[in-house]
């Protein structure tokens, strides 16, 4: 997409929706976009699913071993069944393919013998597609709930909080597609013009697109080759493992308490809890019961990110070990750490980056001050009896 813009002199500002429907999988992401010379990009959410083309073949085969049954003939009693399903497979794929163009496509039955030609009309082939696009839009909301995961809400009292699940649960379509400004569809299956009606009808005021500049199953991968056009890429979740050291014996061990691109919550909890994060504490926590150790952070590469704390750098932030540990992730960037003495440290990070060489190579966090906790409800927050919904 910023291929496209900037190779026409143009700034995209706003929120951007990508479809990704290829052979195996469908990927929904939703992008926030800061203009300018150099934009910013940050990745808001990101799902996936394997419902995409190979699922639609399918449905289209079973479509046109029906059509030759009407016309007498049964496919299962022909020999070597598995050749069979394979050129069946092939047919089908044919016909989703020459049906993105044309209304009707004849289905010739090709090294099977001599088999009637069966029709098949892009009307059929949407009434196929029609409960895999339900799931996808499905797929889509989540994904725009999932955004808002993100951002901060203002209480009625003009407090900043994080966008609770029950809330955005209740939120419906119209609402959610407000925000959405562009509508980006990439992957072979956007060749179908089916997937655009369906997805276009969702976000009637975002514009469209299905041209980048380069072919539908490519843009992807041309995005990601080309880095150069945008100043900073951030993620919705973080792109490096958080780690604890700590000494034993002669030498050090580390425990992994994070790793890179960790979801913060399944799909279950998003549909049932109050509150959503990600969290490691008390007999889940690694390490010793006792004595000190170092939380810090790693980029998947192996090298070790620099922390400024505050404006103040920092290598790790010191724990001491206790029974009553805790690290806990919300979506909005916001952390708690507990140590075994109790002490409490909560800080945010606007936006978690992608550590790409020396200019990427610090972590900002910043502390949650303490106006921005009132009404928070710590002591409820860090107990494990705490229910996740009332």
């Amino acid at each position: 997409m910023t291929n496209r813009f900037l190779a026409h002199g143009e700034r995209p500002v706003g929120r951007l929706l990508v479809f990704d429907m290829g052979g195996g999988t469908l990927d929904i992401a939703v992008l926030d976009i800061v203009g300018g010379e150099s934009p910013e990009i940050s990745v808001l959410s990101a799902i996936g699913s394997t419902q995409a083309g190979d699922v639609l073949d399918v449905a289209i085969a079973r479509d046109l071993s029906d059509g030759l049954r009407r016309k007498g003939f049964d496919l299962h009693s022909l020999p070597n069944q598995q050749r069979v399903q394979a050129l069946l497979l092939r047919e089908a794929r044919e016909a989703k393919i020459r049906l993105s163009v044309d209304r009707e496509h004849l289905v010739v039955f090709r090294s099977m013998g001599k088999l009637p030609v069966v029709p098949y009309l892009r009307e059929q082939l949407e009434e196929a597609f029609a409960p895999q696009m339900d799931s996808a839009e499905q797929l889509v909301w989540a994904a725009v709930r999932e955004a808002k995961m993100t951002e901060d809400a203002l209480t009625w009292d003009g407090r900043r909080t994080t966008n609770s699940p029950a809330d955005l649960r209740a939120m419906g379509p119209e609402k959610l597609a407000e925000e959405i400004k562009y509508v980006l569809l990439v992957g072979g299956m956007s060749r179908i013009p089916y997937v655009g009606r369906r997805i276009g009808s969702l976000f009637p005021q975002a514009e469209v697109f299905d041209d980048v500049g380069v072919a539908p199953d490519e843009a992807i991968v041309a995005g990601l080759a080309n880095t150069t056009e945008y100043e900073r890429l951030n993620l919705h979740r973080p792109g490096f493992d958080f780690v604890l050291e700590w000494d034993e014996g002669a030498g050090v061990r580390q425990e992994i308490i994070y790793k890179a691109h960790t979801r913060l919550y399944e799909a279950w909890q998003a549909l049932s809890m109050t509150s959503l994060f990600y969290e490691r504490r008390s007999r889940d926590f690694p390490g010793p019961r006792q004595g000190n150790s170092r939380l810090r952070v790693r980029s998947i590469s192996g090298e070790y990110v620099r922390l400024r704390i505050d404006g103040k750098q920092a290598d790790s932030i010191l724990l001491r070990m206790g029974d009553d540990m805790l690290f806990r992730m919300y979506c909005n960037g916001r952390i708690i750490i507990q140590d075994g003495s109790g002490r409490t440290l909560q800080v945010r990070v606007d936006r978690w980056p992608v550590i790409r060489g020396r200019d990427f190579a610090e972590l900002v966090l910043n502390r949650v001050p303490d106006e921005a906790q009132k009404g928070d409800d710590q002591w409820y927050l860090l107990r494990d009896w705490a229910p996740p919904e009332q």
